[in-house]
C-alpha cells in the first residue's frame, strides 16, 4: 500500500478546491476538528489493515454522511481507503494553511477584487510599495515598539507580544501592502507604521497603527481583530473598514466599509459601529456620523475622490503622496471647490494639468514646490 499521507498530498495537490469545501460543509468541519488528533489518525490508518466492510460503512455514513450502497467487499474497501485518503488530504491542508494561526475551518481570508489587485500592481510597478521592515527581535524594532506600548494601554501579554514584533514603516510618497499571519489584508498610506506579531496567540489579534490605513480582515468570530491607536481601539470580526490620524486635531478617524466593527475609546466604552458611518475618537469621546465610504475604498484601489473639497485640502493630499511643497499667490484660491476623481498613480504632471483644466489656475511646478497662481 502507498504512503497515505503522500497520496494526500498528490491529492491536495490536484484539488485546491477543497478547502472551499471544508467551509461550506460542517461535516467536513467537523471531520477536520478529528484529524487535529494524531490518536484519531493512528487508530484510522490502522484499521485499514484490519479491514471489517459492515463497521467501514457505519463509519462511513455516521462521519462523513455519505450515501454507501451495497457492493462488493473489495469495492467498500477501495472506496473507505479513498475516504481515509480524503480525511488525510484534509489534515494537509490544514498544515499547509498555517499560515493562519487557526484551521481553515474557522478563519475566512478576505476576497480582493480585480480593482484591488490591479492598484497593487500599479504600486509595484511605479515603486510606490516601500516600506522599512524591521523584523521581531532587532534591538531597534524592540526599542521604537516599547516607546509605542508605553503610549497605550494594553494587557500584559498584548504588551509582551507586540514588543517582540515586526514594524512596517512608510515614508513620505510611499505606501505598502502586507498580508498578516491570520490573512488579513492590510494597505498602509504613507508616514504611518504598523507593529504586528509574526503569529498571533491567545483570544486577539492584536496590531497596533500609527498613521492611515485599510484593513481586509480574515474572519474569525472567534478571535477579534484588534487595533490600537493613540486614541482607542478598533475591535473588528471580519470586514473592511479604514483608519486615519488626524494630524492636526490629534484624532482617529474610523470609516466602516462592510460588516461589523466596535471603536472603544480610551477610558470609555466600545461602541459598535454600522456600514457606512464614520467614528471619530478623541480624548476619551467618540461621535458618529453617516458618511459616504466611496473616497476610501478608491483610495484602496487607486484613485483620490474628492467631493466638495476645498483647493486648499486636496493639495496637501497631493503633496503627502507626491512629498512636494505647495504655495498659494493668494488666500482665497484656498477656498475653491472641487469634485472629481484623481489617478493615484498617473503622476504628479497629470494632476496638475488636470486641475488647472477645471479650476482656470496655474500650477507651476518648480523641483519639489509647487505654486498655485490665478
Amino acid at each position: 500500500m502507498n504512503d497515505p499521507i503522500e497520496e494526500a498530498k498528490r491529492l491536495f495537490a490536484e484539488n485546491r478546491k477543497m478547502e472551499e469545501q471544508i467551509r461550506q460543509d460542517e461535516r467536513l468541519q467537523e471531520l477536520v476538528v478529528q484529524l487535529r488528533d494524531k490518536d484519531y489518525i493512528t487508530r484510522e490508518l490502522t484499521s485499514m489493515r484490519h479491514y471489517d466492510t459492515a463497521a467501514a460503512k457505519a463509519k462511513v455514513e455516521e462521519r462523513a454522511g455519505m450515501n454507501v450502497t451495497a457492493s462488493a467487499a473489495s469495492d467498500r474497501k477501495h472506496n473507505f481507503r479513498n475516504l481515509l485518503l480524503m480525511a488525510a488530504s484534509l489534515l494537509v491542508i490544514v498544515i499547509a494553511g498555517a499560515w493562519w494561526y487557526a484551521d481553515t475551518a474557522k478563519v475566512t481570508p478576505p476576497t480582493l477584487s480585480q480593482e484591488v489587485k490591479q492598484a497593487m500592481e500599479k504600486s509595484f510597478q511605479q515603486e510606490r510599495n516601500i516600506a522599512e521592515v524591521l523584523d521581531a527581535g532587532e534591538p531597534i524594532a524592540q526599542k521604537k515598539n516599547a516607546a509605542d506600548i508605553r503610549k497605550l494601554d494594553l494587557t500584559e501579554e498584548a504588551a509582551e507580544e507586540l514588543l517582540a514584533a515586526r514594524r512596517v514603516t512608510t515614508y513620505h510618497d510611499k505606501e505598502f501592502w502586507m498580508t498578516l499571519p491570520d490573512g488579513t489584508v492590510v494597505h498602509l498610506n504613507y508616514d504611518s507604521h504598523l507593529i504586528y506579531p509574526e503569529k498571533f496567540h491567545g483570544d486577539y489579534r492584536e496590531v497596533i497603527l500609527s498613521g492611515d490605513a485599510y484593513f481586509l480582515v480574515a474572519k474569525d468570530e472567534r478571535h477579534p481583530f484588534v487595533v490600537h491607536t493613540l486614541q482607542g481601539d478598533i475591535c473588528d470580526y471580519g470586514t473592511e473598514f479604514y483608519v486615519e490620524s488626524v494630524k492636526n486635531t490629534g484624532a482617529v478617524n474610523v470609516v466602516l466599509v462592510s460588516g461589523k466593527v466596535g471603536v472603544k475609546p480610551r477610558n470609555g466604552a466600545e461602541q459598535l459601529m454600522k456600514p457606512s458611518e464614520k467614528a471619530s475618537l478623541l480624548n476619551n469621546q467618540v461621535s458618529m456620523e453617516k458618511t459616504d465610504v466611496s473616497p476610501y475604498v478608491a483610495w484602496n484601489t487607486g484613485s483620490f475622490v474628492f467631493v466638495d473639497c476645498r483647493l486648499d485640502k486636496l493639495m496637501n493630499v497631493l503633496s503627502g503622496w507626491n512629498n512636494i511643497k505647495v504655495s498659494f499667490a493668494n488666500e482665497k484660491m484656498k477656498e475653491i471647490r472641487f469634485t472629481g476623481n484623481i489617478d493615484k498613480y498617473s503622476g504628479l504632471e497629470h494632476a496638475l494639468e488636470a486641475l488647472s483644466d477645471v479650476t482656470g489656475l496655474s500650477f507651476t511646478q518648480k523641483g519639489n514646490l509647487v505654486t498655485v497662481e490665478p
